[in-house]
């Protein structure tokens, strides 16, 4: 694959001979990985399909977006936030998930897990698309759309990094972002990697570790799938 991004990033198909050696230890995508250059990004083939349209996304000063490395802590925050600016006197009983609520707009790529049916997304994220993007196509981008089509003010997450979202960002919302210790972090992603049946992954904390350093691991699911990831 010879593609560029609306961001100016090259895209690299990873060689089936890395792809074999990584699932040695772990289940990864239907179609493949891909690498961007500059940075060294490592992705589902699938969010080249979305890249541009997350490049180009129209944020408004009224929105919220929670940054972050997985395992650093924004699902917590994404919560924080959502509270604060929609329940801030938690007096609401019965709220949708926090991945409706405030969605994960970067999200649609992992749904290439060969964990995943490859033939239809989870039910709980379809039904909910149409009842927010009525007429709108599921393959066009579940989280994507749906983010679009929050009531103001929109809160957001995402783990990609400033360089894939749109120049205008900090000019045009407000980002929360969350650092975290990167020790903790390939700690708390290791463990996710083995008990989660999204990630199986079977290698040692050693090899885990080396992945981390070289850019080998994935951006990761965390809770989206409850009891299908167990």
């Amino acid at each position: 694959m010879n593609t560029k991004l609306a961001s100016g990033h090259e895209v690299e198909d990873m060689s089936e001979e890395w792809l074999a050696r990584m699932e040695q230890e772990q289940t990864l995508y239907n179609k493949g990985m891909v690498r961007l250059r500059p940075g060294g990004w490592l992705y589902p083939t699938l969010f080249t399909k979305y890249a541009d349209a997350i490049y180009n996304y129209k944020f408004t000063d009224g929105d919220v977006l929670v940054m972050g490395m997985p395992r650093s802590g924004t699902a917590w925050m994404l919560e924080l936030v959502w509270t604060m600016l929609h329940n801030p006197d938690l007096n609401q009983r019965g709220n949708l998930p926090i991945f409706i609520r405030a969605p994960h707009i970067d999200f649609d790529m992992m749904l290439d897990s060969k964990t995943i049916r490859s033939t239809e997304n989870p039910q709980q994220f379809t039904e909910m698309f149409r009842q927010m993007c009525p007429g709108k196509k599921v393959e066009d981008g579940v989280f994507l759309q749906m983010s679009e089509a929050l009531p103001a003010p929109r809160v957001m997450k995402t783990h990609l990094p400033s360089t894939l979202l749109p120049p205008s960002l900090l000019q045009t919302t407000k980002v929360v972002y969350i650092a975290r210790d990167p020790k903790d972090v390939v700690v708390s992603l290791f463990y996710h990697f083995c008990n989660v049946r999204f990630h199986n992954y079977t290698g040692t904390r050693d090899n885990f570790v080396k992945h981390f350093i070289n850019n080998d691991c994935c951006p990761t699911l965390f809770f989206l799938l409850d009891e299908s990831s167990k």
